[in-house]
């Protein structure tokens, strides 16, 4: 054994001990089941919070199509997992905040089109508590989902996804979504612009006519 591959073996060792991740895909799957579901939930380091804390209130609407601003309301997800460490310990509260919720939506017969905008933040293990905010180098991105729900209350089908990424969105730059939608033509229109509507990062008609005749 070579001292190089002696070393590797060591580092795969003690991996870890100095170190823990959180994974992103077990997230994403928890907060799109409730989008899908069109049910709100808070999650907290692995400990769904429902439906006692944090309370909700007001309607997806008062949010005004923002994400980060959606989540306590009647339709809002969140689902925080900052249990990702490093060195020891030494580093801690990194991992995962993912916050949004139901940003528009529009009546077609007994369905909905639904416009569901999702905040991501990746967040690094850090030495000390950054409090309720991420911190500044956190890594922060968007996505926005296109749904048709059959009528209230039954499962929602994706249609469409968008992803706004991180080298997008300069920290404490804050997005909103918004939906038009066209009964005669079946259209629909997704914008996402900054919250004081002065960039446009996406403009985008999906044509329904097929979706809605099945």
């Amino acid at each position: 054994m070579t001292l190089s591959t002696a070393i590797v073996i060591i580092a795969l060792a003690i991996t870890p001990i100095w170190a823990t991740e959180i994974q992103r895909n077990p997230l994403d799957e928890i907060w799109e089941k409730h989008m899908t579901e069109g049910t709100a939930a808070s999650y907290y380091d692995g400990v769904k919070f429902e439906p006692t804390a944090p309370p909700r209130h007001g309607s997806f609407e008062s949010a005004k199509g923002s994400p980060g601003s959606v989540w306590p309301t009647t339709k809002g997800i969140r689902i925080d997992d900052l249990r990702a460490t490093r060195f020891w310990g030494l580093l801690r509260k990194g991992g995962w905040r993912m916050e949004g919720g139901l940003l528009a939506r529009a009546a077609e017969g007994p369905a909905t089109i639904e416009l569901y905008g999702k905040s991501v933040w990746k967040v690094p293990p850090v030495l000390f508590d950054f409090g309720k905010s991420p911190p500044w180098f956190a890594e922060h991105s968007y996505e926005f989902f296109l749904l048709h729900r059959p009528r209230e209350g039954e499962k929602a089908a994706l249609l469409k996804k968008w992803v706004i990424p991180p080298d997008q969105i300069p920290y404490r730059y804050y997005l909103r979504g918004t939906l038009r939608y066209n009964d005669a033509s079946k259209v629909a229109t997704v914008k996402i612009t900054d919250v004081d509507n002065k960039r446009t990062f996406l403009e985008e008609p999906v044509d329904l006519s097929r979706v809605l005749r099945q």
